[in-house]
């Protein structure tokens, strides 16, 4: 599509593009957005109580608000069942060297997405 002023061409215009489907994988065990619309509607939290120890043990790096470069909570938006660590590149284009460099959380939505 190509938008004009008379006869001189301003820009093409985007495609319109459609929506077809919504996925989710967030804390407080909310893995589809029917689960997220009813946590926004009671008005949840998805803070957990505190890190599984699976994930890292919070001894030595919690020392409440007044120590710098410790941790400043116990809790923490974690989601459970994952396995921060466990990516399968052959999922994706990508390298086991890329996978490992990558934030979890951009691993996270590689494969929701």
């Amino acid at each position: 599509m190509t938008i004009t002023n008379g006869s001189k061409r301003i820009q093409d215009a985007p495609e319109p593009i459609a929506i077809v489907s919504a996925a989710c994988r967030l804390p407080a065990h909310v893995n589809s957005p029917h689960k997220l619309w009813e946590l926004l509607q009671s008005d949840g939290t998805a803070v957990s109580n505190e890190v599984p120890k699976s994930r890292f043990s919070t001894e030595g790096h919690f020392d409440g608000p007044g120590r710098p470069g410790t941790m400043k909570a116990l809790s923490g938006m974690i989601i459970e069942g994952i396995n921060p660590a466990a990516f399968d590149v052959s999922f994706s284009n990508l390298t086991r060297a890329d996978a490992t460099a990558m934030e979890s959380q951009q691993r996270q939505l590689f494969e929701v997405v």
